[in-house]
């Protein structure tokens, strides 16, 4: 027994030193998880009702996970209109934060709050869209097309329903909108994400294009009697402009200009295009000079005046 006691001891006394050897001191408690940002002055943003961006990026650093949340004033549920990428972090570091938004057509401010919680410290961000463009008129909605034709009520009889195609071939196309035509007009809303989106033919070697993997489409508005094709619809002004219906997956700017030969002609070609994400329209321009062999043409998405809407019944062979 007294061998026994005295192994036990033993046994005892290592555990004991084991134990003090390895801690000099109570186990230290976790760090308080802390969020830091790194310009203040970022965290109050104003944007206009064109912007799909917000007004810089949002840089901060975490000491660990980090979640967000979006509220708009005077709703229960997150917002549509406006989202951040990353919207998490799985670790602690430095993070930057993109603010992406779609445009505003409600002519009316709009106001989101952006919460970024670490733990029990959290950061604010404040979004405000006006509810107009920096020239102080609102936006006006393109995908919502509400047209009144020139000599429209001619056409009653003669045409059932509109429908705005994008053809992708020929003789087929994606329909993106249809409206019936009533009393000399009709309103059309378009498809807000069509397909069969593709990248356009612009010319990266002569011309400025910020993201040459954008897609879009182009429509036709057609006329239609009984499902069968009756004419055109377009729109002009008394300038010489014509506008035509884009649509693109994401923001793109195309700019420049260039020169070529076609025959006996010079043709110049001007290109000032900053399309949104969604529905635009391009105003084009020809001037031509027969004197000189010169015809100028002039592609811009700034909006022209006084345009109108036109048909174009089928041409009978």
């Amino acid at each position: 027994m007294k061998r026994t006691d005295s192994l036990i001891l033993s046994l005892l006394a290592l555990s004991v030193a084991i134990f003090t050897g390895c801690s000099s001191g109570p186990l230290p408690l976790p760090s308080a998880s802390t969020i830091e940002v790194e310009d203040k002055q970022t965290l109050t943003q104003i944007v206009f009702a064109d912007d799909t961006e917000g007004e810089s990026v949002v840089t901060f650093t975490t000491s660990g996970v980090w979640m967000s949340k979006i509220t708009e004033e005077g709703q229960d549920t997150s917002p549509e209109w406006i989202w951040i990428d990353p919207n998490s972090g799985k670790e602690a570091g430095k993070y930057n934060i993109h603010i992406s938004l779609l445009q505003n057509f409600t002519s009316a401010d709009r106001k989101a709050v952006i919460e970024i919680a670490c733990g029990k410290n959290e950061i604010t961000i404040n979004v405000t869209q006006r509810g107009v463009t920096a020239n102080g008129k609102p936006q006006i909605d393109p995908s919502l097309i509400a047209v009144t034709v020139e000599g429209g009520m001619n056409y009653n009889e003669i045409i059932d329903y509109v429908a705005a195609i994008s053809y992708y071939t020929e003789n087929k196309g994606i329909e993106v909108g249809r409206a019936p035509y009533e009393n000399g007009g009709f309103t059309l809303k378009l498809d807000p994400e069509p397909g069969g989106l593709s990248t356009f033919d612009f010319d990266a070697n002569k011309l400025e294009i910020s993201d040459v993997k954008a897609k879009g489409i182009t429509l036709k508005m057609e006329g239609f009697k009984s499902k069968t094709y009756v004419g055109d619809f377009f729109m002009e002004n008394v300038y010489g402009y014509s506008g035509r219906y884009y649509y693109m997956d994401r923001d793109v700017s195309i700019t420049g200009s260039y020169s070529e030969s076609v025959a006996i002609y010079t043709i110049n070609n001007s290109y000032d295009l900053n399309f949104k994400k969604g529905w635009n329209i391009v105003y084009e321009q020809v001037v031509t000079n027969l004197d000189k062999g010169v015809i100028t043409m002039i592609f811009t998405t700034q909006p022209q005046n006084e345009m109108r809407w036109y048909f174009k019944p089928e041409q009978k062979q």
